[in-house]
C-alpha cells in the first residue's frame, strides 16, 4: 500500500523536485546501487539527459558550477541515472544562490520534460530496497526505511 501512497505522481510540481532531493539522500545513506538497478532491465537505454539539461539556460550554472571560485574542476555529470539524480539534488539544492531565473515547479517541468520516466524508475528502485518518502508537515520530506 505504501507503494501507491507515496507515489511521485501524485505529487505537485515544485513537490517532485524535493522529493528527488530527499530520493539522493536516502540512497547516499543506504548505498548506491541505483545504476545497476537501471541496467537490468535490457529494454532500458542509457539516457542522453546531459545533453536535453545543457539546452535549458537555467541548468547550465548548475552543470558548470565549480566547487571553489577559481577551481578548474567542476563537477562532471555522466549520462547515467545517479549522475541525473545527483544533478537533481544539486539543482534543488541551490536553486536559490546559483539559478534566479526558475522556480521550483519550472524546474520540475524541465527535468520531466528531460527524462519523463525516470521519477517512476526511482520510486520503484526506492520501494524495492524498502525505502519510502512522504510529505510531512510545511513542505518537508522524509524517507523511512
Amino acid at each position: 500500500m505504501r507503494n501507491i501512497e507515496f507515489h511521485p505522481a501524485f505529487l505537485g510540481w515544485e513537490q517532485g523536485l524535493h522529493y528527488r532531493i530527499s530520493a539522493y539522500c536516502a540512497i547516499m545513506k543506504n548505498g548506491n546501487n541505483f545504476d545497476k538497478f537501471w541496467k537490468q532491465d535490457p529494454d532500458r537505454r542509457i539516457h542522453l539527459w546531459k545533453y536535453l539539461a545543457i539546452r535549458v539556460p537555467a541548468f547550465n550554472s548548475v552543470i558548470n558550477h565549480q566547487i571553489q571560485p577559481n577551481d578548474e574542476n567542476k563537477l562532471d555529470y555522466k549520462d547515467e541515472l545517479f549522475s541525473f539524480l545527483k544533478f537533481c539534488r544539486n539543482l534543488g539544492a541551490h536553486l536559490k544562490e546559483i539559478v534566479h531565473t526558475i522556480s521550483f515547479a519550472d524546474a520540475e517541468m524541465e527535468l520531466q520534460r528531460i527524462w519523463p520516466e525516470f521519477l517512476p524508475v526511482l520510486h520503484q528502485y526506492l520501494c524495492k530496497k524498502g525505502i519510502y518518502i512522504f510529505k510531512f508537515d510545511q513542505g518537508m520530506f522524509y524517507y523511512i526505511n
